[in-house]
């Protein structure tokens, strides 16, 4: 279950806010993750900025940021997973910065919603267990995943 949180005002495409929504559950599913929920927050650089300070101890705003339930131990034991079966566990938080994702947008020649589709798709990504930055091999699995998310997100929904 894929859960959009829009805290800005000016930011007001709500028919992609909805495919987004309705896309990543069907990523999750493709992962296995259907009983997942994920939280994909839309705030601005002041948030994340605090955000990324916090957690990273980075003074100043980034695109985007995933912050996961399952990290660093196995939160769910075989026992856990059969009682709970039915039930919506946290898989974790995606928060995208919306200011950052327009200026990077601009810089790369494309629209807002091309660059908000990568940054969902990149935290999603990281929140399923991929990361670019523990080797060379692995950044090119999550890229190319990446692109495969985007372009799917594209091939079913013209934005």
């Amino acid at each position: 279950m894929i859960n959009i949180i829009n805290q800005c005002p000016d930011y007001k495409n709500t028919i992609l806010l909805g495919q987004l929504g309705e896309y990543f559950d069907c990523v999750l599913n493709d992962f296995g993750r259907k009983q997942n929920a994920v939280n994909i927050v839309f705030c601005d650089d002041g948030f994340i900025r605090q955000l990324n300070q916090d957690y990273r101890g980075l003074d100043k705003p980034t695109d985007v940021l995933s912050f996961s339930m399952e990290e660093g131990e196995e939160l769910w034991d075989d026992e856990a997973n059969e009682i709970a079966d039915d039930m919506r566990r946290e898989l974790g938080d995606i928060m995208i910065s919306v200011e950052t994702a327009r200026r990077q947008a601009r810089e790369y020649g494309i629209t807002l919603e091309e660059e908000l589709v990568r940054l969902a798709a990149h935290g999603m990504l990281h929140l399923l267990g991929f990361d670019h930055e523990t080797s060379p091999d692995d950044e090119e699995t999550m890229m190319k995943k990446q692109d495969e998310m985007i372009d799917g997100f594209f091939r079913k929904y013209s934005v």
